[in-house]
Parts: C-alpha cells; structure tokens; sequence
C-alpha cells in the first residue's frame, strides 16, 4: 500500500528533483484541505514545483517564470508553521533562483531545496486533529444539531469547529474537545493549549 502524500514527501521529491512528483503530492494534500492558510502555502508550493518542472524539464522559460510569480505572490503571504518552519529560507532562496534564470545566470547546482529538515512530518499534527475530530464524532451520534464553544467564546456548529481544530494542530497547538453546556444546551468545548516542552 502506497503512503498517503504529506508535505514532507513532497519536499522530499522536491529536493530530489523530482519536481513533478513533488507537485503531485502537494496537489492532492491542497486538494483535501480546508483551512485557507494551509491551502495558500499548499499552492505555493505546488506552483514553485511546477515551475521548476516546466523550466528544468521541459525548458520552458516563459511558463516557469509565470509560475515562479504565483508561486511566490501565494508563499509572501504565508508565515512559517509547525509543519513549515524553513518557509522563510526556501522562500528566499525559490526567489533567488527565479531571479537567475530570469537573467539567464542559472546554475543546477542552485536549485533550491524544501530542507526536509527543516519539514516536521505532519503525521504528528494530524493525528492531534484526527483524535479530536472522532472524539467530537462520538460525542455527537445520534445528536441532531451540536453546538462547539471555542476558546475565544465563539459559538460554531461541527464543521465550524473541526475546521478549527485542523487549523490549531497546523499552527502546533494541542487540541481536545469535551462535552459541556453550550447556551444552555448539551453541546461540546473544544480547547487549544501549547505543549509544555521539558528542560
């Protein structure tokens, strides 16, 4: 059985070349995905691969700087997360390397690289979600309409509240979800707190 794609595999593709493989996994996470950040960064990557494709594999000058473009406009627009944190460098360096071959200076030894080390494989954030969202499942069967309280006293329904508990795992908070009293009705709380690291 075949994996499922993470952004970790896909950098890892990345930095071995293999930028259409690359793509490919990162299409299909930003497919599935829900929460805007995420999608955002997801399709920056997806676009700086595809740039890369079409210029070291198709040498297609024209097309790869326009992806190099919308690749970039989406990853200026994201901060470096949990899953992430190299975003910043890799960013800096995709620009440098769009830069080059734009003034026809490009060398293969300067493609740049995700950094898988600087990647934390997002099996850990998303097993923090996917506990929640069962949890919050259980808690829910044969209920007719749940209502969520969050952390910041807003009141959602269950997709309003599994999309903020993916989003919270993403941004490296520890999420779970209880029954509770919500506007004077059964309901559930769901809550964020950051992990305590031990010296």
């Amino acid at each position: 059985m075949t994996p499922a794609p993470t952004v970790a595999s896909g950098a890892q593709a990345f930095d071995e070349g293999r930028f259409f493989e690359a793509h490919e996994h990162w299409e299909t996470l930003w497919r599935e995905e829900k929460g805007s950040a995420r999608r955002r960064l997801l399709q920056g990557l997806i676009q700086v691969a595809a740039a890369l494709h079409k210029w070291v594999d198709k040498d297609s000058k024209e097309s790869a700087a326009s992806l190099f473009a919308k690749g970039l406009a989406k990853l200026d627009g994201c901060s470096p997360t949990a899953e992430f944190r190299g975003l910043r460098a890799f960013r800096d360096d995709v620009r440098a390397c769009a830069t080059a071959i734009e003034q026809g200076r490009f060398e293969r030894r300067a493609l740049p690289k995700c950094g898988v080390s600087g990647l934390r494989s997002n099996t850990e954030l998303e097993m923090r979600w996917i506990d929640a969202w069962n949890k919050l499942e259980s808690l829910s069967v044969g209920k007719r309409e749940v209502r969520c309280l969050l952390t910041d006293h807003t009141v959602t329904d269950l997709e309003g509240c599994k999309e903020w508990l993916q989003r919270s795992a993403y941004e490296n908070w520890m999420v779970e979800v209880e029954p509770g009293w919500v506007l004077g009705k059964w309901g559930v709380v769901a809550s964020r707190y950051r992990k305590r690291e031990v010296p």
